[in-house]
């Protein structure tokens, strides 16, 4: 669902799967959760997204499941950043990374870099974007990852432009 843009579709599968509640072992439960709430993230329905993944996360972290965990501070960082709460979404991405680093998760901590790129630029601190943005873009280009390396000269591109170097931006 999540590769071909099914979000709907997966969410009412997914609330499906989670209605069975205690039939599933909790992992499963906390996962379905994750996945419900990073459904609800990329629609914009912060409402119900949030409380999926904070419920998500608390049984992950009671599984000792750090996939779970990570996936879940990220999600819950790009909400607080959309409803302006910046230092919470700083918080839980720099909770998120040493998980990612930990589990040798390169793609997931480019993820994250790019997404502290993000929140540092919403603050206007234009130098600590860019360095995040950089290091995203060198564990892409280390991992193949063509898409999100646009995605970070893009970043780069709009910090240089946002103060007016233009000509930098422009490269």
């Amino acid at each position: 669902w999540w590769a071909q843009g099914y979000f709907t579709e997966g969410r009412t599968r997914i609330s499906t799967l989670l209605a069975a509640g205690n039939a599933i072992p909790p992992r499963i439960f906390g996962e379905a959760k994750i996945v419900y709430g990073a459904f609800g993230t990329v629609q914009n329905d912060y409402p119900e997204a949030r409380p999926a993944l904070e419920e998500g996360l608390t049984i992950s972290r009671q599984q000792n499941n750090p996939v779970g965990i990570a996936l879940a501070l990220n999600n819950l960082s790009i909400i607080a950043r959309e409803q302006g709460e910046l230092q919470r979404a700083r918080d839980y991405l720099e909770e998120a990374l040493p998980i990612r680093q930990a589990l040798g998760d390169r793609r997931g901590m480019a993820g994250l870099l790019n997404n502290l790129g993000n929140v540092y630029y919403a603050l206007g601190d234009e130098p600590t974007s860019s360095r995040y943005f950089r290091e995203a873009l060198a564990i892409n280009r280390e991992v193949g990852n063509w898409i999100w390396m646009a995605v970070n000269l893009n970043n780069l591109g709009g910090n240089h432009q946002q103060i007016g170097n233009n000509s930098v931006a422009r490269r």
